[in-house]
C-alpha cells in the first residue's frame, strides 16, 4: 500500500498495522475538499479494498482548523456512501 506522508500533499494516508488513516491535510483552506483531494481519497480507500490486512479505516484531519463545508459545492456530484 503507498503512503503518502509529504505534509505539503492535501491527503496524507498512514497505515499502521491493521488500520489505514486517511489524513485530511489542506489548513489553508479549513480542510474543505475539492477534486483532488476527493481523488487521493478514493484512491486510498480503493488500496485499502485491495488490502486484506486492512481492518479499519479512519479519516482524520490535521492539527489545525475543522473541516469547513465552502467548498462542497466543487463535489457535490460525489456519492460519499457509494465509494467504498
Amino acid at each position: 500500500m503507498h503512503q503518502n506522508n509529504d505534509s505539503h500533499t492535501p491527503v496524507m494516508v498512514k497505515k499502521h498495522k491493521h488500520m489505514l488513516t486517511i489524513v485530511l491535510n489542506r489548513p489553508e483552506a479549513l480542510n474543505s475538499l475539492n477534486h483532488k483531494m476527493i481523488s487521493l481519497i478514493r484512491m486510498a480507500i480503493d488500496e485499502a479494498k485491495e488490502d486484506n490486512s486492512v481492518r479499519t479505516l479512519l479519516i482524520d484531519k490535521d492539527d489545525k482548523p475543522r473541516c469547513q463545508p465552502e467548498n462542497i459545492e466543487q463535489v457535490v456530484n460525489i456519492d460519499f456512501l457509494n465509494l467504498y
